[in-house]
């Protein structure tokens, strides 16, 4: 073996054994720096009683009546549809189109009830002179026990159309 690898195994030895105390001064190093502290056990414990209430939860889509029908007699509109579900109450708008366009009422049918009748003068209001007025009767359904429960979409189910002379409604007409 000649001298000069001799000399090249005995400076990588001392190299690596350099390596391993400098690793091993860092390690101490950071030992002695950071600050361990003992886990201190306590006499604590635990004493209150957990409680829990609970309700129900639920999910609904209220839906809108899937049609109406409307008649008129003689001074009165009636729209009526069918039931969509025990649970539901109403809310029916009679919207006024022909200007100025407003709604004229808002009604609330509960309970089994599903049609509204409007009368005359008390509902469609007074015109002076001819007129031909134009109203919508708008429905949306409501959960009767959670009355902000309500149908998203609203459809307008029949057009009343009423014929004044000088204040007086002299002829209706509904079309759905």
């Amino acid at each position: 073996m000649s001298s000069h690898a001799g000399s090249t195994r005995r400076g990588r030895w001392t190299r690596i054994r350099a390596d391993v105390v400098a690793a091993g001064l860092v390690v101490v190093a950071l030992a002695a720096s950071s600050q361990v502290r003992p886990v201190q056990t306590t006499l604590a414990s635990f004493t209150d009683n957990p409680s829990l209430t609970t309700g129900s939860f639920a999910a609904h889509t209220v839906l809108p009546p899937d049609s109406a029908s409307c008649w008129t007699g003689l001074l009165t509109a009636t729209v009526t549809w069918p039931s969509k579900d025990s649970r539901y109450d109403y809310e029916v708008v009679l919207r006024r189109m022909t200007a100025p366009s407003a709604i004229v009422s808002t009604k609330q049918v509960t309970g089994s009830a599903v049609s509204q009748t409007y009368v005359g003068i008390a509902d469609f209001g007074l015109t002076l002179g001819i007129s031909d007025v134009l109203f919508h009767v708008e429905i949306r359904s409501k959960l009767a026990t959670a009355t902000s429960w309500t149908s998203a979409t609203v459809r307008t189910y029949a057009s009343i159309r009423v014929v004044q002379i000088l204040f007086l409604p002299v002829a209706m007409h509904c079309t759905t």
